[in-house]
C-alpha cells in the first residue's frame, strides 16, 4: 500500500501537489525539429514508487497539428498515466464554449461518484446527457453552473490509434480533430477556470475554454475491472495523440 499526496479532497489529481507539469524537464538535442524533453521521476515523489524515465515529444506538422508521443520506463511497478491539460476556444471572442459544436466517438462514461472518481461502471450514453455521439451544442444539455467534468471510454480497441473527439465552431470555422492511442478521452469545460491575464491580457474564466485529455483509465488501481495501468520493469509506457486545426467543419 501506497499513500499518495492529496491535491483534491482526499484524492489524488493531476500527479500530486507537483505534477510533472511543474516540473523543470531537460532538453533531449534532436536533429528532427520538434522539441524532445526528459523528466525522471525519482522513488516515492508524490509517494509514487519507482524512479520513473519520461521522454516527451512535442512536434508541429505542415498538416497543422500538434503530436504529442509519451514514452517511458521505471524500475519497479508503478501506476503511470500521462495525459494533456491543454484549454481551447475556437472564437477569440466568445467568453463561453457553450456553442461550440462538439462529438466524441464514445457510446460509453465511466460513472463517476460525488468527487469524480469513477465508481466502476461503465454506462451507455443513450438517452444521457453525455450522449456525443452525434454532433450538439457543447451548451444543449450541460448542467448550468456544472458544465462537463466527465470520461468517455471511447469505441475502439486500447491501443489503437484512431478519432477520438471533433469541435467546430460557426464564426471561426475551425475545427479541432483529437486523436489517439489511449482508451478515454476525458471531457472538461473548466469550471474552475480562473485566468485573469491571458494571451493579449484576455481574462478567460469558468466555461470559456473545453479540455479533451486523452489518457488510461482512471483510478484502475483501484477497480481491478478496468485495463491496466500500472507500468512494471522492462516494459515501455508509449502513447500518442494528436491535436489537429482544420476549417472541415462538423456542423448539422
Amino acid at each position: 500500500q501506497y499513500t499518495l499526496t492529496d491535491k483534491f479532497d482526499g484524492n489524488m489529481l493531476h500527479g500530486g501537489v507537483t505534477g510533472f507539469d511543474r516540473k523543470v524537464w531537460d532538453i533531449i538535442p534532436t536533429i528532427d525539429p520538434s522539441l524532445t524533453m526528459q523528466y525522471i521521476s525519482p522513488d516515492g515523489e508524490e509517494g509514487f514508487p519507482g524512479n520513473v524515465k519520461v521522454i516527451l515529444t512535442f512536434k508541429l506538422t505542415d498538416d497543422d497539428e500538434l503530436l504529442m508521443d509519451y514514452k517511458a520506463t521505471c524500475d519497479q511497478p508503478t501506476p503511470l498515466v500521462l495525459s494533456n491539460h491543454s484549454y481551447f476556444n475556437l472564437d477569440p471572442d466568445a467568453e463561453s464554449v457553450a456553442l461550440h459544436h462538439h462529438r466524441i466517438a464514445a457510446s460509453k462514461y465511466l460513472e463517476q461518484d460525488e468527487t469524480y472518481n469513477p465508481t466502476g461502471r461503465i454506462l451507455p450514453v443513450e438517452g444521457t446527457r453525455y450522449d456525443f455521439l452525434g454532433t450538439k451544442l457543447i451548451g444543449a444539455d450541460w448542467v448550468t453552473g456544472e458544465g462537463y467534468d466527465q470520461s468517455f471510454v471511447l469505441d475502439k480497441p486500447i491501443r489503437e490509434f484512431a478519432l477520438a473527439s471533433e469541435t467546430s465552431e460557426h464564426k471561426s470555422g475551425l475545427t479541432l480533430s483529437v486523436y489517439t492511442t489511449e482508451p478515454v478521452a476525458h471531457f472538461y469545460t473548466s469550471k474552475n477556470l480562473q485566468v485573469k491575464a491571458g494571451k493579449g491580457g484576455a481574462a478567460y474564466g469558468p466555461f470559456s475554454a473545453f479540455c479533451v485529455e486523452t489518457h488510461g483509465y482512471p483510478d484502475a488501481v483501484n477497480h481491478p475491472e478496468f485495463p491496466d495501468t500500472v507500468l512494471r520493469p522492462g516494459q515501455v509506457y508509449h502513447q500518442r495523440t494528436i491535436y489537429k486545426i482544420s476549417h472541415t467543419s462538423i456542423l448539422p
